[in-house]
């Protein structure tokens, strides 16, 4: 299965100016169920520059994830398939690749079993987007 086979929604990449021309996009992967809320997030990356796809499941981030390799991964932890710490314990264990969990799930155990499982970093739904950008910044090391 390729990349262009998932039910994926990729972010159409403003234009281009010189400072991107030294650094290639970063690759972002969205792993959220909520359509609005992915088209909105897809948005702010990309008019940040950012190369974005969004994946709407666990099964189908884990698969963009071996074919795509992104620089990053954004998740929620309310997936329709795998809990949020489950994805991130199958995710590392054939990716090294940054995970941020972004989420409306307050409870600190669910986010510590993340954390626990590989994630590196949690941001709290509503975010503002400079938090947003800042976080995802960190997480690539820029």
């Amino acid at each position: 299965m390729n990349l262009h086979q998932l039910s994926t929604t990729r972010a159409s990449r403003p234009p281009i100016d010189v400072r991107d021309e030294m650094r290639p996009a970063a690759r972002v992967l969205i792993v959220e169920q909520h359509p609005a809320t992915a088209e909105m997030t897809l948005l702010v990356l990309a008019a940040a520059g950012f190369d974005a796809v969004h994946t709407s499941t666990a099964a189908q981030a884990l698969t963009a994830v071996a074919g795509w390799k992104p620089d990053l991964v954004l998740t929620d932890l309310m997936l329709p398939d795998l809990s949020g710490p489950e994805f991130c314990l199958r995710l590392r264990a054939t990716s090294s690749v940054p995970i941020l969990i972004v989420t409306t799930e307050t409870d600190p155990d669910l986010v510590g079993l993340a954390i626990s499982a590989g994630a590196s970093g949690y941001l709290p739904k509503p975010f503002r987007t400079g938090e947003l950008l800042d976080r995802i910044h960190a997480g690539l090391g820029f």
